[in-house]
């Protein structure tokens, strides 16, 4: 999710208007959850899959702004000229387009995503009274009461959309149940030529990125995005001052083999999404061989992909990166297994 756009309206507060796909039928660009920030200015943060529907949503958008009246919106092929859409198979997608009259709501969620903890925006489409409460990943109430009785408010879609992240119109209360997750966090063990590719192709991409090395040289932040931190410390303190979620995803590339089977011991106890080990598949057996040694068991590895990459055929460090990437994204769109070791 991006993050910059919770973030803008806890700071800005007014002349906004948020776009979210609260249904989506067939192919489009975007699935239910997907969100836009639209200013008075015209410009935008985020985006709902670009082309004609995009356009009409920041057109509505900028009037909801205007009249400071939010109001649904449901875009499809009809009518119009289908290349034009976006939807060539025939989707269509349904919008709710908020005027943010409160940001308190906003302002609560991206404190939380700042402290890591993910919550739920409890959003009244039906009646057209937008986000009506916020709930945390509890299920407790911590903003709102306008749908009635906080029991009235349907539990089990709030504890479902923690989990797996996605949105869900419940029946039960006629809810939309959204949630505002975590950032995503990527810590790359080793400035190398490959880590300083990957954190500039990952930037992009709503990672917050941490890069780390004992080597000075190799963490030295003129060599990275702006975006992008920088820790130089020996990478045992660095694993151990790091706060991991279960969001995290990590990619050892460090400077020896020793160095870097280590890294992977001390992160394979740490919470974490993903953990990618550089190398040949010679240097990955050996790796899984210390690990048994360290007591580790075949139960503990599924995070673990490696040798790390998409196979692409990807020889210099930059094309490397853009595998890894790869990999990043299936993993975060549930493309990939949990389990990808692969030594044949």
């Amino acid at each position: 999710m991006n993050v910059n756009i919770f973030r803008t309206i806890a700071e800005a507060g007014e002349g906004l208007a948020l776009v979210t796909i609260v249904n989506a039928k067939g192919s489009t660009p975007r699935n239910a959850g997907t969100r836009m920030l639209v200013k008075k200015d015209g410009g935008i943060i985020g985006t709902i899959g670009g082309g004609e529907v995009e356009s009409e949503a920041i057109e509505q958008a900028l009037q909801v702004i205007k009249d400071g009246v939010s109001t649904q919106l449901d875009l499809g092929t009809k009518n119009r000229d289908i290349l034009a859409s976006g939807m060539v198979c025939g989707g269509s997608v349904s919008l709710w387009i908020e005027y943010i009259s409160d940001p308190t709501p906003y302002i609560l969620a991206a404190n939380r995503i700042k402290e890591g903890l993910a919550s739920v925006l409890l959003i009244d489409l039906q009646g057209q009274k937008g986000v009506v409460g916020l709930r945390d990943e509890n299920g407790t109430l911590i903003f709102g009461d306008g749908h009635g009785n906080a029991s009235d408010y349907d539990l089990e879609s709030t504890l479902s959309v923690i989990q797996t992240g996605e949105a869900v119109l419940s029946k039960a209360d006629g809810l939309f149940h959204d949630p505002v997750m975590p950032s995503e966090k990527l810590l790359i063990l080793g400035g190398g030529h490959v880590g300083l590719a990957l954190s500039r192709l990952a930037k992009d991409l709503d990672f917050e990125i941490s890069v780390g090395d004992f080597r000075a040289f190799a963490a030295d932040p003129n060599r990275f995005p702006e975006e992008v931190e920088t820790i130089h410390a020996p990478f045992a303190n660095i694993i151990k001052e790091y706060a991991f979620t279960p969001l995290t995803y990590v990619l050892v590339a460090g400077p020896s083999h020793n160095s870097d089977f280590v890294c992977v011991r001390d992160v394979l106890p740490k919470q974490h999404k993903y953990l990618g080990c550089l190398g040949s598949k010679r240097k990955i057996k050996k790796l899984l061989e210390y690990l048994e040694n360290e007591g580790f068991e075949e139960d503990n590895f599924k995070t673990i992909h490696a040798p790390v990459g998409l196979n692409i055929g990807a020889e210099t460090p930059s094309e490397i990166a853009a595998s890894i990437l790869a990999e990043l994204i299936a993993v975060r769109r549930g493309a990939l297994g949990n389990f990808k070791i692969s030594l044949d």
